[in-house]
């Protein structure tokens, strides 16, 4: 009995040894690929603005031996667009309801295009890597431009990623559009041929669907006797012959402003829309000046997300 017991335990240790060993000779666990942003794999749907960088960090310790991303547009015309874009072959990419599944190591054609704005190395450069940055929004902006978006448009990229173990990760990032501001005449008419005595009734709307967090007027004029009266009606002294007066910071052109029943300040800041802008009761009082001129109001809106477009309302006295 105790040589037997003496034999099983023998038999035991052996086994253990064995087991032992072998860990040591495969050596650790490589982990498979991910994907970070800012530090975090829990990646949130992002705002799509062209000045905008989204580093996408990929880790790869077991070295990157595939590397694609899938599209999928709110329409399928994006495809299309897409094709113009990277001029590849259009059987390749068709556009279809699926969205095209672009393959970042084996097509030269394709990162010829994107190389720049996407990814800062040749294609066989991800061949083997353990780490790569890129820029997803950079990527988008090569084709999304094209397709003439609108507020609420989303766009996902799955990535596709596989080491030389075999080990994969397919993780999608969502980007969702909200257009810049934009503006409206009523009438509706040219905004760069008003007359001072017949178009005083003019009004002007901002549409921000990103939020209206700053503007401003300016106002030009090659007759320096207009900027003066501008400036002794408002208030501020200004340059010979422009002024710009910032609706929503500047305390002294906020107040002239409102007197004359131009929104400002809080009541604009924060809105997705402003609406009958009026110039009614500031015109009027400058036509003494603007005799045989041409005086230019720029409006310049910029959203939370800091997306800027300007407007110009042209007045002459003719």
């Amino acid at each position: 009995m105790k040589k037997c017991s003496l034999a099983c335990f023998a038999f035991v240790a052996v086994l253990l040894l064995s087991a032992c060993g072998g860990s040591k000779e495969d050596g650790p666990v490589i982990p498979g690929p991910s994907m970070t942003l800012d530090g975090s794999s829990n990646i949130e749907k992002q705002e799509f603005v062209n000045t905008k960088v989204v580093p996408l960090v990929f880790d790869v310790p077991g070295k990157i031996a595939t590397f694609s991303v899938t599209v999928n547009a709110p329409d399928p015309m994006y495809y299309g667009v897409l094709n113009n874009v990277i001029s590849i072959d259009k059987n390749k990419y068709p556009a279809s309801e699926s969205g095209p599944v672009l393959d970042l190591i084996n097509d030269s054609r394709l990162l010829s295009v994107y190389q720049s704005a996407f990814i800062p190395e040749w294609t066989s450069s991800l061949l083997g890597k353990k780490t790569v940055t890129l820029d997803a929004c950079g990527m988008l902006a090569a084709f999304i431009n094209a397709g003439a978006p609108s507020t609420g448009d989303e766009f996902t990229f799955t990535f596709n990623v596989s080491d030389e173990n075999d080990k994969s990760l397919k993780k999608p990032v969502t980007f969702f559009f909200i257009s810049p501001p934009s503006f409206e005449l009523k009438p509706t008419k040219t905004m760069y041929d008003l007359d001072m005595n017949e178009d005083c009734n003019v009004k002007i709307s901002f549409e921000v669907p990103g939020k209206l967090q700053g503007a401003t007027l300016t106002v030009r004029s090659d007759n320096e006797s207009f900027i003066r009266d501008v400036d002794d009606m408002i208030g501020i002294e200004a340059n010979k012959k422009d002024h710009i007066l910032d609706l929503v910071n500047d305390a002294k052109a906020v107040a002239g402003l409102k007197a004359y029943g131009i929104p400002t300040g809080n009541e604009i800041v924060g809105k997705e829309k402003v609406m009958d802008l009026s110039l009614i009761q500031l015109l009027p009082k400058l036509k003494m000046s603007a005799s045989g001129t041409r005086h230019s109001f720029i409006f310049s809106v910029t959203d939370e997300s800091g997306r800027t477009s300007q407007e110009l309302v042209l007045f002459s006295k003719k």
